[in-house]
């Protein structure tokens, strides 16, 4: 897995990014669908549609 050079990104950004790109694999693995991951990310508290 290659990572983007990371030096000019605010840490706030590159956190998230780390925070996404964890939580899509632990969608995938639990069959997540990613709109809801990222309203969970988001704390939007939404229905999920199973």
């Amino acid at each position: 897995m290659s990572r983007p050079p990371s030096h000019h990104i605010p840490l706030n950004l590159k956190m998230s990014a780390d925070r996404v790109r964890m939580g899509k694999a632990v969608a995938l693995r639990h069959g997540t669908t990613v709109s809801a991951l990222v309203s969970e990310v988001l704390g939007i508290s939404k229905p999920k549609l199973s």
